[in-house]
């Protein structure tokens, strides 16, 4: 997911005119950082410091920081990191343009949004990130509080995206020559339940509608895995035999 919240936001600066560069000669940095595994907060911790480090040596004029770590860790990182310019969570991505003008205007800016109301609003990447592969988000955040598990605490709750939303961005992937669509949520088994819809139906309808691209999902949760979706997976060509399904 962070990787395709990085293609949205490379996606708005090349729009702005900016360019992309090494950390080292860049001006602006964006941090999306990750909270499945302790060492993901270590390795994040280290970045953030050492990115920071940049602002005293070079030409690093803006650090902003995001992702689920970001999310959890909230204020109290500027604790630690007070040159922290930045800070947004992952369901303040709906507001993402405005989150982009802050970071070109060099403002300081906190955003700690706890879920996403309109995950339909996020513009589609333009650029060809991952060809011939395109990541495409289904919904936001997870509901099973899982003892192990911290994307409800930095994703929020669950919210799916409408058909017709994924449908039009499948297409507009299409146009753009991708092969490959992989659906992306924290629990993509669940898609639908609050809008009157489902994982089937949506791969149902991305099959038919779309016969000469293949789809899978990530990620999976085991005891939503129903023998219909596996039907359906099992119904047509272009629906890979592909599930993601983390053990902790």
């Amino acid at each position: 997911m962070n990787k395709y919240e990085g293609e949205v936001f490379a996606s708005l600066f090349l729009k702005h005119g900016l360019s992309p560069s090494s950390p080292e000669n860049a001006q602006i940095i964006v941090l999306l950082t990750c909270a499945v595994r302790e060492n993901a907060e270590n390795k994040a911790l280290s970045r953030i410091g050492n990115y920071l480090k940049l602002k005293r040596k070079k030409d690093l004029k803006c650090f902003a920081l995001g992702g689920c770590q970001a999310k959890i860790w909230g204020e109290k990182i500027l604790e630690k990191f007070p040159k922290i310019d930045v800070l947004f969570s992952p369901a303040s991505l709906e507001e993402i343009e405005i989150i982009v003008n802050k970071i070109i205007e060099k403002s300081n800016y906190i955003n700690l949004k706890e879920s996403i109301e309109n995950p339909d609003c996020i513009p589609i990447p333009e650029g060809n990130f991952d060809f011939p592969s395109a990541y495409l988000p289904i919904s936001s955040g997870c509901d099973q509080f899982c003892t192990y598990c911290a994307v409800p605490y930095g994703r929020g709750r669950e919210k799916s995206r409408t058909l017709n939303s994924i449908l039009k961005e499948v297409s507009h992937r299409s146009d753009q020559g991708f092969k490959e669509i992989v659906y992306l949520g924290q629990n993509c088994d669940s898609y639908g339940k609050d809008i009157g819809s489902s994982l089937k139906e949506l791969l149902e309808l991305s099959a038919k509608e779309f016969p000469n691209l293949w789809f899978k999902c990530i990620t999976s949760y085991p005891s939503m895995i129903t023998e219909e979706l596996l039907e359906t997976v099992a119904s047509y060509d272009n629906l890979c035999n592909y599930f993601s399904i983390p053990m902790q």
